[in-house]
């Protein structure tokens, strides 16, 4: 639709005042009159997407659409946006945002996919279903509009997918960080995890005073693939770069780090580096004389080694407490930072509290992508 404008203005010429019209012709656009972008599933769609735990990494369909036409030559951002049908996108979630219009695709991997939806579920109070005549029914939409303006947003067709997505924790791409502290054993190593599968990996490491005897990463028992070390280059505690099949790292001499490792570049960075963990709170005044954790494992259901740090103490009834670095005020943790069961609860106050007076053993499974928090009351 074409817009003609007429404004007069006041021309001064060095002589002589007279006046002037100027005509200004904008397009400008029309929502009306504009084309959506359409969005389907790439192949054959399936009656049923099922998620799989123990295959998160896969991937679980692709999502295809075709690029708005606005009836201008101008740059559109689009929004993939997912909900739980019937919830009018009340709580949806953005999948996509793309503003070059190149991208024209989203994949969806099945450990992101059931994130989202356990996302979802919990915004909406409800549980996740168990069986395939209970899959939930998920809205995927394009939303369309001009980059940088206030425009009209453009609207696909909803498609619809059914899937069933799956409780407890999802196996996500890892790779083991190898070493003395373990005596170099594949099957209870630490581990980094990439739960966007982006080749970034990161995750707590506690080396209980034993990564100067050295280690490495490793992404497979034989050594045979991720196999990262010390290059030419000392590694020092900060940002580094490894070298694949380099040798055993024995720069860290603290025991609890922070890592982020980049499988691609072969870049290391640490961060949040302790020498200790520990429990503080009104058992202790709130002050000094921490009751220490220490490195604990344990082998679950599944057969996988749990890494935890654990104490076991004594509280008073109402005893409120946190768990905190090297006795210091920062990187804490509490009910906002931990997931968390057991004989505990959350004091409304950042802080965890025990009912009932009596002996309690915390552990703290550190070492997951979500860390969470278990506390039992001894009888």
């Amino acid at each position: 639709m074409k817009l003609t404008q007429y404004m007069a203005a006041l021309c001064l010429p060095l002589l002589a005042l007279t006046a002037c019209e100027t005509d200004i012709e904008q397009v400008v656009f029309d929502a009306t009159t504009a084309t959506p972008a359409t969005i389907a599933v790439d192949g054959t769609q399936q009656d049923l997407y099922t998620l799989d735990a123990n295959n998160a990494s896969a991937n679980v369909f692709t999502l295809n659409w075709t690029n708005p036409d606005m009836g201008l030559p101008v740059a559109v951002t689009n929004v993939l946006q997912m909900d739980i049908d019937g919830h009018s996108f009340a709580n949806a979630l953005t999948l996509v945002t793309e503003t070059e219009r190149a991208n024209t695709s989203y994949t969806a991997v099945a450990s992101n996919l059931n994130a989202n939806i356990q996302t979802l579920l919990a915004a909406y109070g409800l549980e996740t279903p168990a069986a395939p005549e209970d899959a939930l029914t998920m809205s995927f939409r394009l939303l369309s509009f001009i980059s940088g303006s206030s425009s009209d947003t453009l609207y696909s067709d909803v498609l619809r997918l059914r899937v069933l997505p799956y409780e407890g924790e999802a196996i996500y791409p890892s790779i083991a960080v190898r070493g003395d502290y373990n005596g170099w054993d594949w099957a209870s190593c630490q581990k980094l995890y990439s739960p966007d599968d982006n080749h970034v990996y990161t995750g707590m490491i506690y080396f209980n005073g034993k990564a100067q005897n050295g280690w490495k990463f490793c992404g497979a028992e034989d050594w045979s693939t991720d196999n990262w070390g010390i290059g030419e280059t000392a590694v020092a505690e900060g940002s580094n770069i490894l070298a694949q099949g380099g040798g055993d790292i024995k720069t860290y001499a603290r025991n609890s780090y922070w890592m982020e490792f980049n499988n691609e570049t072969g870049t290391l960075t640490v961060s949040q580096i302790y020498d200790s963990w520990g429990i503080v709170g009104n058992h202790n005044g709130w002050g000094s004389g921490d009751t220490p954790m220490t490195l604990g494992t344990e082998t679950d259901a599944a057969g996988t080694v749990q890494h935890f740090l654990t104490a076991t103490l004594d509280m008073p009834a109402g005893n409120t407490w946190k768990i905190r670095p090297d006795e210091k005020w920062e990187n804490d943790k509490g009910p906002a930072q931990l997931d968390f069961e057991g004989d505990v609860a959350d004091n409304g106050d950042g802080n965890f509290i025990a009912r009932e007076a009596g002996s309690y053993t915390v552990k703290w499974y550190f070492n997951k992508v979500t860390p969470s928090l278990v506390v039992t009351r001894n009888e």
